[in-house]
C-alpha cells in the first residue's frame, strides 16, 4: 500500500484574530525576498540581519538598562531604529524572537506611537494587545506556519507518525512543543534530529 501523501495547510490553522497579522508577516517575508533577491526563504530566519538590510533600519545592541531592568528591546519608529539590550544574547532564540518583535512594531503600531520598549511583562492593558500582536507577528515571521507544518510532517514521518497525531491527540501536540524551541534557536535540520519525541 502507498504512503499516504500529506496536504499542507491542513495540520495547523491561525486562530481567526491572528490571521491578518499572520498574513502581514507573510507579505514581509515576501517583501524581504524580494529586496534581497532570494528564491526562498532561509531557515532560521535571519532577523537580524533583515532589519538592516531589507527594512533599512537601524539596528544595535547595547546596555538597555536605562530604559527599566528586563527591557530586553527598543523601537524608536521615528529614528528608524531598533535597540536589543546586550543580555537577550544569552538565548539565541529569545535574541531572535526579540528583533523580530521589536519588528513587529515598525510593521503593525507605527500609527500608535513613536517609541516602544519592551520588557517580559506589559504595564497596561492597551500595551498587552499591543504586544501580543507584536508576539504573533514574531512567531509567525521567524517561523511561517506552512514551513513549521512541513517541518512537524517531517518529524512525524521520520519516526514513524502518523502526521495527524499532533490533532488527535494532546500528548502528541505538547511533545512538539519540544521541537518549537529548536525551530526557533537552530533551524529546521536541527529539530529533525529529535528521534524521542
Amino acid at each position: 500500500m502507498p504512503a499516504k501523501r500529506y496536504e499542507y495547510g491542513k495540520l495547523f490553522e491561525p486562530a481567526s484574530g491572528g490571521k491578518l497579522i499572520e498574513r502581514q508577516a507573510r507579505r514581509m517575508l515576501s517583501y524581504c525576498l524580494h529586496k534581497l533577491g532570494l528564491s526562498e526563504i532561509p531557515l532560521p530566519v535571519p532577523v537580524d540581519r533583515w532589519i538592516e538590510t531589507a527594512f533599512d533600519i537601524r539596528f544595535g545592541i547595547t546596555d538597555l538598562s536605562h530604559l527599566g531592568p528586563r527591557v530586553l528591546g527598543a523601537s524608536f519608529l521615528r529614528e528608524r531604529e531598533i535597540l536589543i539590550a546586550e543580555n537577550a544574547l544569552l538565548n539565541e532564540g529569545r535574541y531572535r524572537f526579540t528583533c523580530a518583535h521589536e519588528l513587529a512594531h515598525f510593521v503593525l503600531h507605527e500609527h500608535v506611537r513613536d517609541q516602544f520598549s519592551d520588557d517580559e511583562e506589559p504595564e497596561i492593558v492597551f500595551d498587552d494587545e499591543i504586544e501580543r500582536q507584536a508576539d504573533r507577528f514574531a512567531a509567525a515571521f521567524l517561523m511561517p506556519v506552512n514551513f513549521f507544518e512541513r517541518e512537524v510532517v517531517l518529524i512525524a514521518q521520520g519516526i514513524g507518525a502518523d502526521p495527524h497525531w499532533c490533532l488527535e491527540c494532546r500528548k502528541g501536540a505538547w511533545r512538539m512543543i519540544a521541537v518549537i524551541g529548536e525551530l526557533f534557536c537552530h533551524g529546521c535540520s536541527r529539530a529533525r534530529e529529535h528521534k524521542n519525541i
